[in-house]
């Protein structure tokens, strides 16, 4: 019997949009470009003007730009940045690429002979690429819509920490995308993806998921739909998660009031 998890194992590698000009014959031209071998499955398809990869074993780099083609962060974001205080980023949240991202996390000098931050960024893209298959298998139901709107990246990944043991993020799913797949063959993924032990042990991840729906104003909380509501106090909540630092006096490790004063930075990573 088959599983939820049976699904390719893809890792994601690259996302960029297409350029304006000459975008259909770019799309059509790699709407069904697969290629099969030495171990490796790579497929190209484009969907609302992006080009899309996923391989097995390549690495590759991606533009500076978001979904939308807009610029993600110009500032300069290296190790001085992501160590500056006090061995952890500034307060507040960076806007970074998944490619800038991984630069900095897995690809900076300082990181180089890390014995856990290659492996562990492999299962973060190999986690990804599982949303990124169900995107593709239901095109047509999702019609462009994207099912992870971004990530939020902490814990002592985004740190100086030479070996860190897991990836600590926020996943954004789109509330309405999600909703779309409901009952469809493979769709399971959607729930099992924020069973944290289960992911922790397969992919090196801990995922905390925010349902994401767009909420055209903030002002007037009752006269916000119920799921407006749970997301923005969700994406409060986790925000304020992100910037806090653990108690070293507290035994059990466990959150105190000591700790809720933001004291580092975490990062926003876009697809």
């Amino acid at each position: 019997m088959s599983s939820r998890f049976d699904t390719p194992p893809l890792r994601l590698v690259k996302i960029r949009r297409c350029s304006p000009t000459g975008c259909s014959a770019r799309c059509a031209e790699n709407r069904s470009n697969t290629t099969r071998g030495s171990g490796a499955v790579r497929r190209e398809v484009a969907l609302n003007c992006r080009i899309r990869e996923f391989t097995l074993d390549e690495a590759a780099t991606a533009g500076g730009a978001d979904r939308y083609g807009v610029a993600v962060s110009s500032a300069p974001t290296d190790y001085a940045w992501l160590t500056s205080n006090s061995g952890y980023p500034p307060i507040g949240r960076r806007r970074l690429s998944l490619d800038a991202a991984e630069q900095l996390l897995v690809g900076e000098s300082a990181f180089h002979g890390s014995p856990t931050r290659a492996g562990l960024w492999r299962g973060l893209e190999e986690y990804l690429g599982r949303f990124i298959y169900l995107e593709d298998l239901y095109a047509s139901e999702l019609n462009g819509r994207s099912l992870i709107e971004f990530l939020w990246l902490g814990g002592s990944f985004v740190s100086q920490k030479f070996d860190p043991n897991n990836i600590d993020v926020s996943v954004a799913v789109n509330l309405e995308a999600r909703n779309l797949l409901k009952g469809r063959r493979l769709a399971g993924w959607l729930v099992d993806a924020f069973s944290r032990d289960r992911m922790l042990a397969a992919y090196g991840v801990s995922p905390l998921e925010i349902s994401y729906v767009p909420v055209a104003s903030v002002f007037d909380r009752r006269a916000m739909e119920p799921a407006e509501r749970e997301y923005l106090e969700a994406r409060g909540s986790w925000d304020d998660w992100w910037q806090r630092l653990r108690d070293p006096s507290a035994q059990t490790g466990q959150p105190t009031t000591a700790t809720v004063e933001a004291r580092r930075g975490y990062l926003e990573v876009t697809l």
